[in-house]
Parts: structure tokens; sequence; C-alpha cells
């Protein structure tokens, strides 16, 4: 195989696991991060009031609530895929620590 079809193979699996875990571990594995829960109501109350406040203007409130998400999901596919290349080159010694699934 050459290069480019290695690259390929390889950004697919990681947009696939990247994928697995947003969809069957991400909502299970966050609910118990309280700063994290605690935000997330933040933001929910933040667009009741921007709701509240404009209304006629719920189609203008939806396309920003789908812009940011669209840009989180960005962000965050980008670091994932930074710590998977992180993981398997200068972060590789941890595996023979024997801890990495106790993190």
């Amino acid at each position: 195989m050459n290069l480019k079809t290695n690259k390929k193979i390889v950004n697919s699996v990681i947009e696939n696991e990247f994928l697995h875990i947003s969809e069957f571990k991400e909502y299970e594995d966050l609910k118990e991060n309280k700063e994290l829960v605690n935000i997330d109501n933040e933001r929910d109350k933040i667009y009741e009031k921007l709701f509240e406040v404009a209304p006629g203007h719920n189609e203008l409130i939806d396309d920003l609530q789908s812009a940011e998400c669209n840009y989180w999901c960005m962000v965050a596919r980008y670091y994932f895929k930074m710590g998977v290349i992180a993981g398997t080159t200068n972060l590789s010694f941890l595996k023979d620590t024997g801890i990495i699934e106790y993190i």
C-alpha cells in the first residue's frame, strides 16, 4: 500500500473510533463530571433565555446552536486525532507502565 492509502485507512479508523465513543460512551462517561454537567446546564439556561427575550428569532437561535455544535464537534475530532497521534508516538511508553486502563 502507498502512503496515501495508508493515511486514508488510518484516518477512517480514527474517525470510526471517534464516532463509536461519541455515540456509545460519551454520555455515560461524562454524566458524572459535575463541572461539565454544570456548564451544560448553564448553556441550556442561556439558550432558554435567548428564546424568551428574542421571540420570532427561533430559527436564528437554532442556527447558532447548530453552528456551536458543529464547531465543538470539529474541535473534539481534532483533539481526538492529536491524542491518537501522541498516544502512538511520544506517549507510547505509557503502555509499558501497566496503568493505562486506570487513567
